[in-house]
């Protein structure tokens, strides 16, 4: 099984924590977790340092060709609601998950 989880900022919170923790944990069970920021507010080093393989990118063509070439069976996106526009406009058959972890107020900024 391949994941994609894809976040907004990666900064050095507690979803950067959660992404770091559940790869090592995947990693265990043969399941490969990669990670897309849109931007690096200072954690994507803390994943890398795992052996995580990581994306930085806004760009939508970037986005596309880092799912088409992933061949993942899972996006899971965490608190990135903008993402849901773009992976539409997409033609993959994928599964993709909708996590939570910030206030209401917080997904609007």
């Amino acid at each position: 099984m391949k994941i994609l989880f894809i976040h907004r900022y990666c900064g050095l919170g507690g979803v950067t924590t959660t992404v770091r923790n559940r790869y090592l944990a995947f990693r265990e069970k043969n399941i490969i977790a990669e990670f897309l920021a849109l931007k690096d507010s200072g954690g994507m080093k803390v994943l890398q340092d795992t052996g995580m393989k990581t994306y930085l990118t806004e760009d939508r063509d970037e986005i596309e060709k880092i799912i088409l070439d992933g061949e993942y069976d899972f996006i899971s996106s965490i608190d990135t609601p903008q993402i849901y526009d773009l992976l539409d406009e997409f033609s993959f058959d994928i599964n993709i998950l909708c996590e939570i972890h910030a206030s209401r107020e917080a997904l609007r900024k």
